[in-house]
């Protein structure tokens, strides 16, 4: 999502004119370094840093284990399981979908 926003974000400063300019590109990527980039890529950098301090905090980082352990105890349906139970939500709703079809005419 950081990613994504800051790539907005370029696109948004990008309709500045004063941001438009070009100060260089990067030949092995063909990135034009205008202003608007610069900027949003100094957004990414710095919300990717924040982000993993955040993370690497005491409190956060043993939530997270915990949260793997749970997820490590799920027993998650096989692909049999879970085709038959999608089969049996669609046949559901298709018969409720011409139930209430029936019964709004």
């Amino acid at each position: 999502m950081l990613a994504f926003g800051c790539y907005a974000l370029s696109g948004t400063l990008g309709q500045n004119v004063a941001l438009r300019g070009s100060f260089g590109e990067l030949p092995f990527l063909g990135i034009s370094l205008t202003g608007a980039f610069l900027i949003a890529f100094l957004a990414f950098v710095l919300g990717s840093f924040f982000w993993v301090r955040w993370l690497g905090q005491p409190k956060i980082a043993d939530h997270l284990i915990e949260v793997e352990g749970e997820l490590n105890k799920v027993v998650w349906p096989s692909f049999s399981e879970a085709t038959n139970s999608s089969i049996v939500v669609v046949v559901t709703i298709l018969i409720l979908m011409g139930f209430l079809s029936v019964a709004d005419w």
